[in-house]
């Protein structure tokens, strides 16, 4: 049996992840430790007797200890480098919740650490399991390709922006060059230049985090308009169950971590555009480059958003030049 460490039942997805992993006999979330940022000692409790997790850790250094892999699921992004690093560390997998990190120095020393230690790392939105996208993409292809692409989705620029980027860079692969910021007053647009690919152009903050209002992609060919936004939601349950059983059980990832980690980086570059009124690039983002972690926990933690369709706070982003 692989034992997997559960780090933070900050949010909702706790609740999705261990059923989900539990279904297969070969794995089990054995321990979890929670760092307090959200939840209460007794809600952590809770989760664990209401999950079947024998063991709650007082610390990351003893749950790591006693587990075989990973699953940081830690609404404060800014925490997701350190709490990965103690089972990179020791040589064994983490998968990291989306988004995986939110700033640029993060992204990169997590590049880095994954490559000193050799040890696999996986994560972001599951969105890019959505078995839509494949349906699409093949039919796309049979089509003569894509002329151009829209996509939308609702809330924040990165926490649920995620979301709608995963999705495009799944259909189109990581192929992200630049983004400029189009406008939008109830919304923000900005066009997505690809490296090889038509033009997108991507709608964040479509209202409300809220059952029905979900993440759509229009992708247009020489002769269809084709539309994908399932009226019951992304059918990506057995999808990503699938992936993550595969990550655990051989340390294979569902894409190299660069690819993964891309849709923060063009989060980043949204919000220096936006910013700054220009053409940004991804491989031209400033040094600190990020969005505020903590003030967007704290946020969520006052809300009680966990207990809700989702936080419609701004995720907010900082430049330290």
């Amino acid at each position: 049996m692989i034992r997997i460490g559960l780090v933070d039942v900050d949010t909702t997805h706790p609740g999705f992840f261990v059923p989900l992993l539990h279904q297969s006999p070969d794995l089990r979330v054995t321990a979890l430790h929670d760092g307090g940022a959200v939840q209460t000692a007794e809600y952590v409790a809770g989760f664990a007797r209401e999950h079947g997790i024998p063991q709650v850790c007082d610390s990351l250094d003893e749950l790591v200890a006693s587990v075989d892999a990973g699953l940081v699921l830690s609404q404060n992004w800014d925490l997701h480098l350190e709490r990965a690093r103690p089972f990179l560390e020791a040589g064994k997998p983490v998968f990291i919740d989306k988004p995986i990190a939110g700033r640029l120095a993060d992204l990169e020393a997590l590049q880095a650490l994954a490559a000193r230690t050799g040890t696999p790392v996986a994560g972001g939105s599951t969105m890019r399991y959505a078995e839509e996208l494949v349906t699409l993409r093949e039919k796309v292809a049979g089509l003569g390709g894509a002329v151009s692409a829209w996509a939308s989705g609702p809330g924040d620029l990165l926490n649920y922006g995620t979301h709608i980027l995963e999705m495009v860079l799944a259909f189109f692969g990581p192929q992200a060059e630049a983004v400029t910021h189009v406008g939008g007053k109830r919304s923000l647009l900005f066009h997505l230049e690809l490296r090889d690919g038509p033009p997108v152009l991507v709608q964040f903050g479509s209202g409300k985090v809220m059952a029905g209002n979900g993440c759509v992609l229009v992708v247009t060919t020489g002769t269809s308009v084709e539309v994908v936004q399932p009226p019951n939601g992304w059918t990506m349950r057995n999808a990503a169950f699938a992936a993550l059983g595969r990550f655990f059980r051989e340390g294979v990832a569902p894409a190299p971590l660069a690819d993964l980690l891309q849709s923060a980086r063009v989060c980043l570059a949204a919000a220096e555009a936006r910013r700054t009124g220009r053409r940004v690039a991804l491989s031209e983002l400033p040094s600190g480059a990020g969005f505020d972690g903590a003030a967007y926990t704290r946020d969520f933690a006052r809300l009680g958003a966990w207990q809700k369709d989702g936080l419609d706070a701004r995720a907010v982003y900082n430049v330290n030049l």
